[in-house]
């Protein structure tokens, strides 16, 4: 049926959303300002190689993960202007 279609994909978006507004705030500007300090520790020789690349492979993943939820989120706006035949 229709409407539950559309009420599952606004409870996905809800949830999406409240994971988005979490995670993209503090949390990516906290990881953006990590990769600041490492690099310039890096420059300073205050830490090794090895510790800078695994810094920034978790960096990296995290900023990927980010990603991953808003395309996840943009889909399901997507879905959603599909299922009701609008844009919201």
């Amino acid at each position: 049926m229709i409407v539950n279609e559309i009420d599952a994909t606004v409870q996905r978006l809800v949830q999406l959303q409240r994971i988005l507004e979490k995670l993209s705030g503090a949390f990516d500007k906290q990881l953006d300002l990590s990769l600041e300090k490492y690099t310039r520790n890096f420059q300073n020789r205050n830490i090794s190689v090895m510790e800078f690349v695994d810094f920034v492979s978790s960096y990296l993943e995290n900023k990927k993960n980010l990603i991953d939820r808003k395309e996840q989120y943009l889909k399901t706006i997507e879905e959603l202007q599909y299922v009701i035949g609008k844009d919201i």
